[in-house]
């Protein structure tokens, strides 16, 4: 079985590969990114917040129904240049009304591996559909 800490670890080279952090592990966005892939729903990214340890920013498929924003799903991510992770925190779909917020991440319960078991599998996913920001570094 893998670890969390391993899987922390694969989703931050998935990001890498996506393109969302650079080499250094830096967001490669300030405030906003939007990738695109044929065929599939843009993929928003939002800048959250920074300390001195982590990055956070929000990841979201949007869809539209009735002329509201509909997300499914949208993910807050907390990334750790330093380590080499990236983790999941929240889960948000608000076509079946899921929200799941992860409170404190260091307790590592099964609703925090399950969702960031789901990270790993949606990152996963955007490689495979083709989501890749080209670096300008």
């Amino acid at each position: 079985m893998t670890t969390v800490l391993e899987m922390s670890k694969q989703n931050f080279k998935k990001l890498q590969t996506i393109g969302i952090l650079n080499k250094h592990g830096k967001l490669v966005f300030d405030e906003h990114l939007k990738l695109k892939a044929d065929g599939y729903t843009d993929l928003s990214l939002n800048w959250l917040n920074e300390d001195e340890q982590y990055q956070y920013f929000a990841m979201t498929h949007y869809g539209e129904l009735n002329g509201d924003l509909m997300s499914d799903p949208d993910m807050e991510v907390r990334v750790d240049a330093i380590k080499g992770t990236a983790e999941a925190l929240s889960y948000r779909n608000d076509w079946v009304g899921v929200n799941t917020v992860i409170l404190n991440p260091e307790q590592q319960t099964p609703k925090y591996r399950d969702l960031n078991e789901f990270f790993g599998i949606w990152t996963q996913n955007l490689i495979d559909q083709g989501f890749k920001h080209d670096l300008q570094e």
